[in-house]
């Protein structure tokens, strides 16, 4: 009896990102041979890719205007589900990233089908990020381990999602720039038991911080929305958990 194939789908996020810096993106997944959407989350310009390109792209999804990062992550997690994918891949239109990590993280999933996602991790690279991140990136980590966290670079936007195990809680983050840490609050909080902690799995990747651009404007307004975010989320899983919080 054949085994069934799992199907991954790549999903390519941006947002006002330079049009040579989409492309160099791309030109990182030339050698992909999965499915790769692009999200284009309400960018103020239209966008050229170059014609060796458009045959690699899946589909092209649009929004009306800026509805922030955790919208599109769930404009990808919709397309994945209704398209039966089994995992989606979230590659950042920025040009940081490299192919080799998520062709690594990709075979991670395939070995290890049950997992609830990879993430790639940053944090040995952490005398290379620049200050803010990397300011925002040490205070959610210790932050994180209030709830139990075991992922380090809890900002990773890097991270291969199984569809299955992680789309009811996908529509329950939020659509802003907190949606990474809300995200592994209700997993940690509704997935996972002492037993199933292994269900998770965090990775070193590359980071290319020569192309650098951060589209969050001020480092006090981020900590504030995130913390507000996270207060909320826990105040709704005391006392709404089964109402507003239900996963199959």
């Amino acid at each position: 009896m054949n085994k069934k194939k799992i199907r991954f789908l790549v999903c390519v996020i941006f947002y006002n990102e330079q049009e040579k810096k989409i492309n160099k993106t791309l030109n990182k997944l030339k050698k992909c041979n999965h499915d790769i959407i692009l999200i284009d989350d309400g960018s103020d310009k239209s966008y050229l890719l170059k014609k060796n390109f458009e045959k690699k792209i899946t589909e092209i999804i649009s929004h009306k205007k800026n509805l922030g990062y955790g919208a599109a992550v769930k404009s990808a997690a919709n397309y994945a589900k209704k398209k039966k994918y089994d995992f989606f891949c979230i590659f950042p239109g920025d040009n940081q990233r490299y192919y080799s990590d998520l062709n690594r993280m990709i075979t991670i999933a395939k070995i290890n089908p049950q997992l609830i996602f990879v993430s790639g991790s940053k944090f040995h690279l952490l005398k290379n990020i620049p200050i803010k991140r990397k300011i925002g990136n040490l205070f959610f980590s210790y932050l994180s381990l209030l709830w139990g966290n075991t992922c380090r670079d809890i900002l990773s936007g890097f991270k291969i999602y199984n569809i299955n195990k992680t789309y009811e809680i996908i529509k329950k983050s939020p659509d802003d720039f907190s949606f990474d840490v809300i995200f592994n609050i209700l997993v940690n909080k509704l997935l996972l038991t002492a037993s199933s902690k292994n269900k998770i799995l965090e990775t070193k990747v590359k980071c290319d911080y020569k192309n650098h651009s951060s589209k969050i404007k001020g480092l006090f307004f981020t900590f504030i929305v995130i913390i507000k975010n996270v207060i909320l989320t826990f105040f709704l899983l005391l006392f709404f958990k089964k109402k507003y919080y239900f996963v199959k």
